[in-house]
């Protein structure tokens, strides 16, 4: 896309990119709409910095990678402690011998409690 190399992604360089992409139409009228909503002119040639705009795209995707995250510990977390507790599990897998196994699972510092920090790190290492 970033045609001339320069670490930057002008409009220009984009719609050729879009147009000869497998985009639909509807797509490209997006975003010629959006350009004229903005009252850029097609002369202008309004940039962005593309390494910049992936790391803030990333790191947005990862904040909602946590906020899901949060919202699984929140569902587990049946108690009004910051942590799961053994009862916690009990009710939601039904029996204390599944509890138990997930605890030890799941349970890094040994406390008998699941922290966010605990959690977040077993459901990393399930997505690996």
């Amino acid at each position: 896309i970033d045609q001339n190399k320069d670490d930057m992604i002008c409009l220009e360089e984009l719609e050729k990119a879009v147009e000869g992409g497998s985009f639909s139409g509807a797509f490209l009228d997006g975003l010629r709409s959006l350009r004229d909503d903005l009252k850029i002119s097609k002369d202008a040639s309004p940039s962005i910095y593309w390494k910049e705009f992936l790391a803030a795209t990333m790191e947005s995707s990862v904040m909602i990678q946590d906020d899901k995250i949060q919202l699984a510990f929140d569902y587990f977390k049946k108690s009004d402690g910051d942590h799961v507790s053994v009862d916690d599990l009990i009710s939601v897998f039904g029996s204390k011998a599944q509890a138990q196994e997930i605890l030890g699972d799941v349970d890094l510092d040994g406390d008998g409690l699941i922290s966010f920090e605990e959690f977040k790190k077993a459901m990393e290492k399930v997505n690996h």
